[in-house]
């Protein structure tokens, strides 16, 4: 428990699934501990509650615990209930690198790249930057999950990738598909993210140097106007300073974006810019972009060795430098 548990109560696996495991696997043993008059220092109950904080916090009110990193479905105790936290809340658990937003009934998480050196890597993802979004308790944007690891190594390394996650990417720069399953490659990255409240609105900004020996920092900048339900999410390129011997060449790269959404959502194109987000033909949010989403099927995994049908937007736009991209979705 000492050495698996970061300072802020999240695992350091990096997934919330495994961080539920062993918050059950520690609490049975806090709870024998206890009915055998063993005693249990102050330090790890502390722990213990923030761990159970930590599962709350990323929690909607619809009782969906977010899902981020790899999930093998794995239980202590069957039927572990999470009772979401419902005060408003605007969170940054820096050790995990995730951010919350929790208000209005809205559920919002944003995926910083921060990674310490001293993680096992297997159960992260390619996920920086990432989102999920959840709206009166009902899922709207997703990740992707984990589906399956050694028996089908294709699907592995797919649902990892940063394409099976809320994000946006330059394939040819990205990771290559492994045979190592549970090695991810992922550098020391601790620097703070912006998060502040200004007037009305909730920022969170942050960037990563994956792409950096190619002379690039991608950019991702969450704005949620509180006061019109409003989320903003604006991503842009900028030149990294970093000397390199590899000359920069994002003018001739692609960016891609994928929004991959809840298997119950539908997805109904107002026109070039703008999509109705339904469920149960009722009309819940409104999205409107700069980019030219085109709808795909396809599939996510709410468990291991489940896959749902599903939708994703996906975009593409050449890699230009300093040019802001632009998504909002608001309330119906």
């Amino acid at each position: 428990m000492n050495k698996q548990i970061n300072p802020d109560g999240s695992s350091y696996e990096g997934s919330t699934n495994y961080h539920k495991l062993v918050t059950e696997m520690f609490e049975h043993v806090i709870l024998l501990c206890t009915i055998q008059e063993i005693p249990v220092p102050q330090k790890n109950i502390n722990l213990l509650h923030m761990m159970k904080t930590f599962l709350q916090d990323c929690t909607d009110i619809g009782g969906n615990l977010t899902q981020i990193g790899d999930n093998d479905s794995g239980k202590c105790i069957t039927g572990y209930t999470i009772t979401p936290s419902r005060s408003p809340k605007l969170l940054q658990y820096r050790w995990a690198g995730i951010s919350i937003i929790n208000t209005h009934g809205w559920h919002c998480t944003f995926r910083h790249p921060t990674f310490f050196s001293y993680q096992p890597s297997g159960h992260f993802h390619h996920d920086e930057l990432a989102l999920t979004l959840s709206l009166d308790g009902r899922p709207l944007l997703v990740d992707s999950g984990t589906f399956l690891y050694t028996s089908n190594i294709s699907q592995r390394n797919a649902f990892k990738s940063a394409h099976a996650h809320t994000t946006y990417y330059i394939p040819e720069l990205e990771p290559r598909s492994s045979i190592d399953l549970f090695q991810t490659k992922r550098s020391h990255t601790n620097h703070d993210a912006m998060i502040e409240i200004k007037d009305k609105n909730i920022v969170i900004q942050d960037y990563h140097k994956k792409y950096e020996s190619y002379g690039i920092k991608a950019h991702r900048r969450l704005l949620f106007d509180t006061y019109k339900e409003i989320f903003e999410i604006q991503d842009w390129l900028e030149p990294s300073t970093q000397k390199t011997q590899i000359k920069s060449t994002h003018e001739q790269h692609n960016l891609v974006w994928n929004m991959h959404w809840a298997p119950d959502i539908e997805l109904i194109q107002n026109d070039d810019h703008a999509w109705i987000i339904t469920k149960k033909t009722k009309p819940i949010a409104h999205l409107t972009t700069t980019l030219s989403f085109d709808c795909q099927e396809t599939h996510i995994s709410p468990a291991y060795g489940a896959l749902e049908a599903t939708k994703t937007l996906s975009a593409q736009q050449p890699a230009i430098p300093t040019k802001v991209y632009c998504t909002k979705i608001r309330r119906f």
